[in-house]
């Protein structure tokens, strides 16, 4: 037999609603042993790009990275500062569902990031991040990107961590890497499944090696969650109103 207070608790209980707030999905990858190409693009001939994912010498400081290294000595242009090539790499492990795992408030991202070229003129240079999303085969970069320390090539910027928090969906543009043009849409942050990844834009100039060493990479998926016990102040003030009319019902009958 039920104890006469024991049944609005109970219905109490089955009838409260979840209290919401932000919480994180971390994702994050220092291995790179899962990564995909996207096409790259070269404005200029005689560029040849490579990767290595995962590299066995890049890691920060020591270990497993990611490698990307563009080679302009046998460009056939390229004369001063130029856009000369884009690069994207999706990560597959970095993956996550707006439309099953929560729409996503914001982003925040980071990486350890360290350039190092040779050749060229004696000029300053930015360690520069464009993280990547790929949501229904569309490529979307962040511009103008995370911008690190300026150094002076050649040379090496050393290790350092490039980050950004509170980014939304308005700060990644359509990318084409077929044709190297910006659209203005954007990804769908409560739509279908998207995967990180690592964008690179070279500027530089004829007769220049950029290499770019990354280790790990993380994003921080910002979306409504659970907080535990939030409900409970609430709970103790209905539970009391409740367990009164109950009394109060039971004098009636």
């Amino acid at each position: 037999m039920m104890h006469r207070s024991a049944f609005p608790l109970a219905m109490l209980l089955s009838a409260v609603l979840p209290v919401t707030a932000v919480a994180d999905v971390i994702l994050s990858d220092g291995d790179f042993n899962n990564m995909s190409p996207t096409p790259i693009f070269t404005e200029v001939s005689g560029v040849v790009v490579t990767f290595q994912a995962p590299c066995a010498n890049c890691g920060n400081p020591t270990g497993l990275g990611l490698q990307i290294q563009a080679d302009y000595t046998n460009a056939t242009s390229g004369i001063g500062l130029n856009v000369l090539s884009a690069i994207g790499f999706a990560d597959n492990l970095l993956q996550y569902n707006p439309s099953t795992q929560g729409a996503i408030n914001s982003l925040g991202v980071s990486v350890d990031s360290n350039n190092i070229v040779t050749g060229g003129p004696n000029l300053p240079a930015n360690n520069l991040f464009n993280p990547l999303i790929v949501q229904d085969g569309n490529d979307y970069i962040l511009r103008p990107g995370i911008s690190g320390p300026v150094f002076t090539v050649p040379g090496t910027s050393g290790y350092v961590t490039l980050a950004q928090s509170g980014l939304t969906a308005a700060d990644f543009e359509l990318f084409d890497f077929a044709t190297g043009t910006n659209v203005n849409a954007h990804p769908n942050f409560a739509g279908d499944p998207i995967t990180f990844g690592v964008g690179q834009f070279v500027s530089t100039s004829k007769g220049v090696v950029a290499t770019f060493d990354y280790d790990n990479l993380q994003f921080n998926v910002s979306v409504p969650g659970p907080i535990a016990g939030a409900g409970l102040p609430g709970l103790i003030l209905a539970s009391g109103g409740l367990l009164g009319w109950w009394r109060r019902r039971q004098k009636i009958a």
